[in-house]
């Protein structure tokens, strides 16, 4: 069986009486598969590869509300979510990451997916108290084949999770494995991703408990290889848009250039590196392509399910994405007063778009301006004068725009505030008022525990008429409600 490992080399060696997650120092491949092995795969997937047709680019799979992501191979809406199913393995109490991790976690791949325009969907979580399996899982080992001969559900295009221990002697440090496509075929019941229960998000394991661990595993499940695949070597990764790469990255090394005879810088913020989470945010082009490709071959997706009729929400929406005017107000303009980077904000954006896909809605960052000063990072709060002044000086765009502003509610009495919005009914009042306002802490890969994986959508929530937001399993009463509304926030399409 091939699979891909990842490993974390701990400082220390000794494990306490009463197991916790050790310091972590690097992330590490255990089993780099043999040239031959890679090459026979590729070889494989060449002869068999399969590129979506005319059909399969415009047919509507089932659906339950659809989304508009779209892949750059395919000119048609990828709107059947993958269904997940997790198996949280455990020893007791140990282990047993809760809904709000899952749930978390899954925001997480969205986010990190939004490019490639996949979704994926929770549909069960199932829970085993097993201490053997707990501790003992491992690749390719008995313990792993009784794990998922008895719990694995669903077919090629369904992913099952498996978060488990790795911690006796053979598994002890590695963070996560996966099945390649290729291998669906002749090992069903072996298809999967295994990780540590501590790599998602609320975890321990720092500097990879951020949740891309998964991100990086379900990358390979869906295949793509790692981007130090082959070396400095000619075929690499297979994919052409992902410069060449000696060796993996640890860390955030910003500059490493491992191949310095061939184009451009090493990849180390790739998902298929193995970086530090908070240093990964990207998928290229070329590896959508792949990834995209690989779905269509190995039937890992909506193309094997067969079409019918949109749903009556589809009917309703509009195609035009919401526009997303970001202002940063910073203290002093540096990343500590506030001035948050342009993949932050980015990565923001594709974190709305993932619970939002069941609405129909989606959005679009169209423009970022940053503001120094110190007053407004401190003292703009729902109501003030300052908020007004900030608002008049920078709201762009009329009634179908999102204009979210980031400060630092530093001022006494506003320092346990993550956010606030404006209801859509109070445009026509003051539309100069209307929007959004967060604290730039709660953006991903802030400092405001609890709140830092970007989930503004509460905030969003109000501004587009809902009450408590739109998560992910809106009921319909939810939508014939906003609809209405969002009709009138977005321009024609």
């Amino acid at each position: 069986m091939l699979f891909s490992k990842f490993v974390a080399l701990s400082v220390t060696l000794g494990l306490s009486s009463v197991w916790a997650a050790p310091p972590l120092q690097n992330r590490g491949c255990a089993t780099l598969r043999p040239d031959a092995v890679v090459l026979s795969a590729e070889k494989s997937f060449r002869a068999r590869k399969v590129v979506p047709s005319e059909n399969q680019r415009t047919a509507q799979p089932p659906i339950k509300v659809e989304i508009s992501l779209r892949v750059s191979m395919i000119t048609g809406p990828i709107s059947f979510p993958l269904q997940v199913y997790w198996h949280v393995i455990t020893e007791g109490a140990l282990g047993n990451v809760s809904d709000t991790q899952i749930a978390d976690q899954i925001s997480v791949i969205n986010a990190a997916y939004a490019s490639t325009g996949l979704v994926y969907e929770l549909a069960e979580t199932q829970r085993i108290d097993n201490s053997t399996l707990f501790h003992k899982v491992g690749p390719e080992n008995v313990y792993q084949d009784q794990m998922k001969t008895a719990l694995r559900k669903g077919g090629a295009y369904d992913l099952n999770i498996y978060s488990v221990a790795f911690d006796d002697d053979e598994n002890y440090g590695l963070l996560g494995y996966a099945t390649f496509p290729w291998e669906y075929e002749a090992l069903p019941g072996d298809d999967g991703v295994v990780i540590h229960y501590d790599s998602i998000p609320g975890g321990s394991f720092y500097p990879y408990n951020l949740g891309h661990t998964l991100t990086h595993e379900i990358g390979h499940w869906v295949g793509l290889w790692h981007t130090f695949q082959g070396g400095c070597g000619s075929v690499g990764d297979s994919v052409d848009d992902t410069p060449a790469e000696s060796s993996p990255a640890y860390g955030c090394p910003v500059g490493r250039d491992s191949c310095r005879n061939l184009p451009g810088l090493d990849p180390i913020q790739n998902y298929m590196d193995y970086s530090d989470d908070a240093c990964m945010e990207e998928f290229t082009p070329g590896q959508t392509e792949r990834l995209t490709t690989a779905i269509a071959t190995y039937q890992r997706s909506f193309l094997a399910r067969k079409a019918v009729t949109p749903s009556a929400h589809r009917k309703r929406q509009t195609k035009a994405p919401i526009k997303v005017y970001f202002h940063v107000i910073s203290k002093d303009g540096t990343p500590r007063g506030g001035n948050v980077s342009d993949s932050v904000i980015e990565t923001q954006v594709r974190t709305l778009n993932a619970p939002y896909y069941t609405t129909g809605l989606t959005f679009e960052l169209a423009g970022i301006d940053r503001t120094v000063n110190a007053t407004l990072f401190t003292k703009a709060g729902p109501g003030s004068v300052w908020q007004t002044e900030m608002k008049a000086a920078l709201r762009t765009g009329s009634v179908s725009d999102l204009n979210v502003y980031s400060v630092g509610f530093e001022d006494e009495d506003l320092k346990n505030i993550t956010g606030y919005a404006t209801y859509p009914w109070e445009y026509e009042v003051n539309p100069q008022d209307d929007g959004v306002v967060l604290n730039y802490l709660t953006l991903p890969g802030g400092s405001f525990i609890g709140h830092n994986f970007g989930h503004y959508p509460h905030s969003r929530g109000w501004s587009t008429g809902s009450a408590s937001g739109i998560h992910s399993k809106a009921g319909a009463k939810v939508l014939e409600t906003v609809w209405p509304i969002l009709l009138r926030r977005q321009a024609p399409a």
